[in-house]
């Protein structure tokens, strides 16, 4: 099906229009993160600053650690990705080139928690793990092993030849 140079133009422009319309309450936030206390509580609300403010960016800052928490978050994923990675290979290897005993009663287990969101179990998780040790390792013990990786890699590893 061919499209006409004037559809694609319109649809462009609706595009356009959108997503402008999706960016623009972050772009709102923006800008009111580089206006005084004075101008925010303004009525009506103003749409750019009159000066750039940067003393709000000081104050956060100097508020909390805030790089310490982007490293934080960088050493967590890190180490969540290489252990899925690991995890989710050699559980997926054994489900798509070994037979063993109860693999399909195994492999429907793996698939069944997939069914339990990780929004019901994170206050228990967390109060389990706080009572073990609280540490990047203990953290991050439950994301090692998520069943989506390994479905998705047994299902790849039975496709190679």
């Amino acid at each position: 099906m061919k499209t006409s140079k004037r559809n694609r133009i319109i649809l462009t422009i609706v595009n356009i229009i959108v997503g402008l319309l999706i960016i623009s309450p972050l772009l709102y936030a923006l800008s009111l993160s580089f206006m005084s206390q004075g101008e925010i509580s303004q009525y009506p609300p103003k749409l750019f600053p009159s000066h750039f403010n940067l003393d709000n960016y000081k104050e956060a800052l100097s508020a909390v650690p805030l790089f310490r928490f982007i490293i934080n978050s960088f050493i967590v994923s890190i180490f969540v990705t290489i252990g899925q990675v690991i995890t989710s290979s050699l559980a997926a290897y054994a489900f798509a080139f070994y037979d063993f005993k109860y693999k399909k009663l195994l492999f429907l287990l793996v698939l069944s928690t997939m069914m339990i969101p990780a929004e019901t179990t994170i206050i228990s998780n967390f109060f389990y793990f706080l009572e073990i040790y609280y540490c990047y390792f203990a953290q991050n013990l439950l994301y090692l092993a998520r069943s989506f990786n390994h479905i998705a890699l047994t299902h790849l590893c039975k496709r190679l030849p």
